[in-house]
């Protein structure tokens, strides 16, 4: 296979005292490592009982759950609804037994279940109404495309077909204990005995682990899956069938993003999120990291860490402890390296611009006259490509790239936090910013560059 994507060992919570390099402040290093980077844990909301199934209702700034409760002497389940900035909760009125939370991001609904059936919630009156299956237990819901619930205790799943709920009949011999569909109506579900993944309905469910208990199944911004399970977060690592550790958490229950795509996740008191540290940028000045007396060309760090050597142009990533070359690479030369958030490999070099759409298939040339300086990323997911006339981006499906701008001697691009490009030539660097005159402006670019393009002609005055 071509470009294996070499694993990472897991890392745990960090949790000791620190001091500036300076020694003037005591930090307190109480965050949560994730995705091999500390981030800081800020507390939302606790005093709460095992919070489950967190939803994130992004317009409204609002985070439904599940907790346990004390109802007399047994203990119950109810569902509350905390907003994430004025820190105030309440519990929702009108579901017994409430454990389930689902949104329905199509129609902007949310629904719960109880011990009584599902219930829709009323932005309005603030409060949930009955809706359907009078006298079922539901422990989960789902809504993507469909309307799915798990019937308690039996662990059956549920869908809404010709105004009626009835047993998915590919499910009917398998238990379910979560449930999710994704963007990419990739399904996933988890029980006592596996974490399965479905990629397409036509296919059997494929074993992605048998170890961890999952609680809860999220989607970030970026497709990517993640499961929390009791022991902390996992990730889905496509296209391997398996998943990684990328959070260790003792105790966790839930997982969800904000409006933001920063995580919020639940122990079995407290409902957590996690924000970037100040003090990973605390001395602003560099300290030797690794590879001591190596020339170091470019380094790139996706789930991995890689850099290419200079002046073998060789690239190497970080595995086991140590840095190695990359094996199905070890016989090309790389100038510039990028993996995309969807996990397309791009590489350059004095010969082409390549592509490796999986890991198991060749490169693909993208360009072979292009010479590439810098390869990055906007937000909606396009590869955009900084050589030396301009910047150019990739044409998807069809395996080439489009000039989208002239630009003499450029040098490297990147996006601010507003996703507006920044560039560099030879002499400096700037910002390309929206225009009032963007209209007037490009018919009179367009105008004068169709002129010089025109061929010279003879005028002759006749008097």
């Amino acid at each position: 296979m071509f470009f294996l994507v070499l694993l990472l060992l897991p890392v745990t919570d960090a949790g000791r005292l620190s001091r500036s390099d300076n020694g003037s402040e005591l930090i307190m290093c109480d965050g949560v490592i994730f995705h091999d980077v500390y981030f800081d844990k800020e507390l939302l909301f606790d005093g709460l009982g095992r919070p489950y199934n967190l939803m994130m209702h992004k317009f409204s700034g609002v985070l439904f759950f599940s907790h346990t409760i004390q109802n007399g002497s047994q203990v119950d389940f109810g569902i509350m609804a905390c907003h994430i900035d004025k820190r105030n909760c309440r519990d929702i009125q009108g579901v017994p037994g409430g454990y389930a939370v689902a949104y329905d991001g199509g129609n902007d609904d949310i629904y719960f279940g109880g011990h009584d059936g599902i219930y829709k919630y009323n932005f309005l009156t603030k409060s949930a109404e009955f809706f359907a299956e009078e006298g079922k237990s539901i422990w989960a819901i789902f809504v993507r495309r469909n309307f799915y619930y798990i019937e308690y205790p039996t662990q059956k799943l549920y869908v809404y077909q010709d105004d009626n709920f009835v047993k998915v009949s590919e499910a009917t011999d398998i238990e379910i204990d979560t449930f999710y569909i994704s963007r990419h109506i990739d399904i996933y579900f988890a029980n006592k005995t596996a974490l399965y993944k479905v990629a397409k309905p036509d296919k059997q469910p494929i074993v992605l682990n048998d170890e961890i208990a999952v609680r809860q199944i999220a989607e970030d911004v970026y497709g990517d899956i993640y499961f929390c399970a009791s022991d902390g977060m996992y990730v889905e690592e496509k296209p391997y069938h398996k998943v990684k550790k990328v959070a260790s958490i003792d105790q966790a229950f839930g997982m969800t993003f904000d409006e933001k795509d920063q995580i919020i996740y639940s122990d079995k008191d407290a409902i957590y999120r996690l924000l970037p540290t100040k003090y990973n940028f605390l001395t602003k000045s560099a300290e030797f990291f690794a590879e001591e007396g190596k020339s170091i060309w470019a380094i790139f760090v996706r789930r991995n860490f890689y850099y290419i050597e200079y002046p073998t142009q060789k690239l190497y990533v970080y595995q086991d402890d140590n840095f190695v070359k990359v094996s199905e690479a070890t016989d090309i030369e790389i100038d510039t390296f990028y993996i995309s958030r969807h996990i397309d490999i791009y590489f350059a070099n004095k010969t082409a611009l390549y592509k490796v759409a999986k890991p198991d298939k060749q490169p693909i040339v993208l360009n072979d006259e292009i010479a590439v300086r810098q390869i990055a990323e906007d937000v909606y997911g396009d590869i955009y490509f900084c050589a030396s006339d301009g910047m150019y981006v990739e044409e998807k499906p069809y395996h080439k790239v489009k000039k989208v701008a002239s630009i003499d001697q450029a040098f490297g691009m990147t996006f601010d936090e507003k996703d507006q490009i920044i560039y560099s030539d030879k002499d400096a660097i700037y910002r390309l910013l929206p225009s009032k005159y963007s209209r007037l402006c490009l018919n009179a670019i367009l105008n004068a560059d169709a002129k010089k393009e025109e061929p010279r002609q003879s005028h002759i005055l006749i008097s």
